[in-house]
């Protein structure tokens, strides 16, 4: 890795990163920075452990104007830190390298559920101020997005009340695994609806309306 001496210098930023040691990374503007490790240039990229923000060894200036939106103790960051990529094996800050999450993510915009037999797919939710949603099968969960002005798209928890937000969807599902864990192992399942009578199919996050084939909100969580 270059120098984070050379960061400074090309940056003239006032603040000087302070070093972590028992993470391996840099504090600086309030993120957590690492070297990516899967960008490819002549110029390193630092990109923050805790919510995904990643800009150039020699443009870390930027970072100052986009505040981390996520606190992470330093057990987690530690953990975070020394995974490998599930699927290729890379060096990883999250449990997928850049590369297998950007595939991951075209895969779960796409991916729709079908837990009903032959009858298709269930369409997610529709919410004011979401642009989209992923399906995450393992999680039987559905992930929000919303497109951010200049590019990019910001990712959220699911789970009413959690503040945790980031720029790539595997962040968000990591967290969601970690930190949500009864959630993110409930799967589907039936339950019987006092006001129609009738068995409904469901998961965590609200019920499937079978006449529309979509999942209707009522999530198991209590806003906080």
């Amino acid at each position: 890795m270059k120098e984070v001496t050379e960061a400074k210098r090309a940056e003239e930023v006032s603040e000087t990163p302070s070093s972590s040691s028992s993470t391996g990374g840099w504090e600086l503007f309030g993120h957590l920075l690492v070297e990516d490790l899967q960008a490819r240039g002549r110029t390193s990229v630092m990109r923050c452990v805790r919510c995904g923000a990643s800009a150039p060894l020699t443009g870390l200036k930027a970072l100052k104007e986009t505040p981390c939106t996520q606190t992470t103790t330093q057990k987690e960051v530690a953990v975070s830190l020394l995974r490998k990529c599930e699927n290729c094996g890379r060096e990883s800050a999250a449990s997928l390298c850049d590369s297998c999450a950007t595939i991951f993510e075209q895969y779960a915009e796409t991916a729709r559920p079908a837990p009903l037999r032959g009858r298709g797919g269930i369409k997610p939710p529709s919410v004011p101020g979401v642009d989209g949603w992923a399906w995450v099968s393992s999680l039987t969960t559905f992930f929000p997005f919303r497109n951010l002005e200049g590019g990019g798209r910001e990712w959220w928890c699911p789970v009413p009340g959690c503040p945790m937000k980031a720029r790539r969807l595997i962040d968000v599902v990591d967290h969601f695994r970690e930190a949500h864990v009864t959630l993110a192992s409930r799967g589907w399942y039936e339950e019987f609806d006092v006001k129609s009578k009738r068995v409904r199919l469901r998961n965590w996050q609200g019920w499937v309306d079978e006449q529309q084939l979509q999942l209707i909100l009522e999530s198991e969580v209590k806003p906080q």
